[in-house]
């Protein structure tokens, strides 16, 4: 029977590594950050998850191995890792030679303001922090925050994210804060440069646990 519940993007898939490595039974709906930015999952409190268009199969069968439950009612802590997807916010907000600080604009760049920064990230990821907001309210969730790759823009979306995250109401956890200072090093990350491996899985869970964001039964 799953003690916990991993739900979120490619990012997610190394927290689910890491609950195996502390012994935790998790069940795990892990996707692409192109589905959930395309507003292909989404919840309803009263339904739970809702699969569109082709994630209707994988929540069914989320559901078929677990007795008709998503396991979004509460009954388990779900370890989250979705409502970022900073892939498909960056570069487009980057493309005209935009920037979110002072900093990294220097003399040639185009600075846009903090507050024009939070609202398009509020434009875009305004279902995915309802969703979140809701979830939590009827579950035990902690969003985890992805590790973020040293272009510009990149660190202030994940802020700003944060910050509307918890204003909703979200329990959120920056690893990358947390544990490694600002900057995951390169033996706990793929070779992608981007994803943290199932030896950065396992850290963050074992400190999460140790921080009691993991409730265990």
């Amino acid at each position: 029977m799953a003690e916990a519940l991993v739900l979120g993007d490619s990012h997610a898939r190394a927290l689910h590594e890491g609950l195996k490595a502390a012994g935790i039974e998790a069940e795990a709906l892990t996707t692409s950050g192109a589905v959930w930015h395309a507003g292909s999952i989404g919840y309803r409190p009263r339904r739970g998850l809702i699969g569109r268009k082709t994630m209707h199969r994988f929540v069914a069968d989320l559901r078929n191995r677990n007795g008709g439950s998503d396991l979004t009612d509460g009954s388990v802590p779900i370890i989250a890792s979705f409502g970022f997807h900073l892939g498909r916010l960056v570069p487009p907000f980057g493309f005209h030679g935009n920037f979110a600080t002072a900093e990294e604009a220097g003399e040639s760049g185009i600075y846009a303001s903090h507050g024009f920064v939070a609202a398009y990230v509020q434009h875009y990821r305004r279902e995915l922090l309802i969703m979140l907001s809701q979830m939590s309210r009827r579950a035990p969730l902690v969003n985890v925050a992805p590790p973020v790759p040293g272009r510009p823009n990149y660190r202030r979306f994940k802020d700003v994210l944060i910050d509307q995250m918890t204003a909703a109401g979200v329990a959120v956890y920056d690893p990358e804060s947390d544990i490694f200072q600002g900057k995951v090093p390169v033996e706990f990350m793929e070779a992608d440069g981007i994803h943290g491996n199932a030896r950065y899985g396992a850290m963050v869970i074992s400190r999460m646990i140790g921080l009691g964001l993991i409730a265990r039964s």
